[in-house]
């Protein structure tokens, strides 16, 4: 408790519905390892006979199916570990799925051992063997179905001015150049380092005029006030948040024609260096924290190395900031689409998609 007390990072952790009595019951369980085996055996009986009856209701056959791929989204959750172990015991291969950039190296570990690991690279395929232990599971890149429309094959096409999707409930169109300010999942410091943008961007004396565009991720879970939204609205900045900027890809070319990328450390600065395009990283938030990204940059395993990628600018604090800003406004862009291949593999993943098929259906 006094570590908790004592320590706070930038992520905003929902502790809500725990009471005491479920805090004593997790330090009870914890506390007593052969009690914990004993009823996570228990639970995995209880999995293992009720699984195969619900697939059987739901008019699935699983035993007609050569492998089943299961989704790994790094909640935490037994879901995953039930899934893989129940399918498993049925003698079917099991086909792990990376689902997002961070699910390997930042969310909860895997007890169980699939027998293929899909990975968006090769570092995420080295998270499967060092975080995870899985030495025995078989890695296989796919790269990620989100990246599609940033293949060389799609790039050129997003280039084009006529497919700049409209902005905002008013359908605002979108004038270049400008500075596109992406949310995160958390969304609880986007207020203050789009304050930040804001009062910046509009006193720069450049001989360009920067527009700027506020994406808030889909599914944040702090969104910004409504007052504050009336207000930059006012102030000229385009808010892509109606219901048509949920739709698949509706941001790729919004990414991909932006002078500079802004956002804390989400996916979409992946997006970006994919296309070449600058990525401005403020590492500082605007509460009393004593752990931020400044120390997540060099110590999280899907960030490690990042610093060296061309087009990333990090900013360390709100300080700084200004210059920092400035300084990634007016360099000019570099090759980044071959490195960061190395986190995220530039080639088409339906394709890699049918090469797995076409191996796993030979080998079993």
């Amino acid at each position: 408790i006094s570590d908790r007390t004592a320590n706070s990072t930038m992520i905003l952790y929902n502790m809500e519905g725990w009471t005491e009595v479920k805090r004593a019951l997790i330090r009870f369980v914890g506390n007593s390892p052969y009690f914990s085996s004993a009823l996570n055996g228990l639970r995995m009986r209880y999995v293992k006979w009720i699984f195969p009856r619900n697939m059987k209701k739901a008019g699935i056959d699983l035993l007609s199916y050569q492998y089943a791929m299961i989704p790994f989204s790094g909640l935490l959750s037994s879901e995953f570990d039930d899934l893989v172990e129940s399918i498993s015991s049925m003698s079917i291969h099991t086909v792990a799925v990376q689902e997002n950039w961070d699910n390997l190296s930042s969310k909860t570990f895997i007890n169980s051992k699939p027998n293929y690991f899909l990975v968006w690279g090769e570092q995420s395929a080295g998270h499967v063997k060092s975080i995870h232990n899985l030495s025995d599971t078989k890695t296989f890149i796919i790269g990620s179905p989100r990246f599609l429309p940033y293949n060389n094959s799609f790039k050129s096409s997003l280039n084009a001015p006529s497919v700049m999707p409209p902005i905002g409930d008013g359908a605002s169109t979108v004038k270049r150049p400008y500075v596109l300010f992406t949310g995160t999942g958390d969304g609880i410091d986007d207020e203050f380092i789009l304050r930040e943008t804001m009062h910046i961007l509009f006193t720069l004396n450049s001989e360009k005029t920067f527009s700027l565009i506020y994406r808030p991720h889909p599914f944040t879970r702090n969104r910004i006030s409504s007052e504050f939204e009336n207000e930059i609205q006012q102030l000229g900045v385009l808010f892509d948040a109606s219901l048509s900027s949920r739709s698949v890809f509706h941001h790729c070319p919004l990414v991909t024609n932006a002078e500079l990328v802004i956002n804390q450390f989400s996916t979409m600065l992946l997006e970006a260096l994919t296309c070449n395009v600058k990525v401005l990283l403020p590492t500082f938030v605007s509460r009393q924290v004593n752990y931020d990204y400044s120390g997540a940059i060099n110590e999280w395993h899907h960030f490690m190395g990042l610093r060296m990628i061309p087009n990333v600018f990090i900013s360390l604090n709100s300080l700084d900031y200004r210059n920092d800003l400035k300084r990634a406004l007016i360099s000019v862009p570099a090759q980044s689409a071959n490195i960061v291949s190395w986190m995220i593999d530039s080639r088409p993943s339906k394709n890699l998609l049918c090469e797995f098929h076409k191996l796993i259906c030979k080998n079993t």
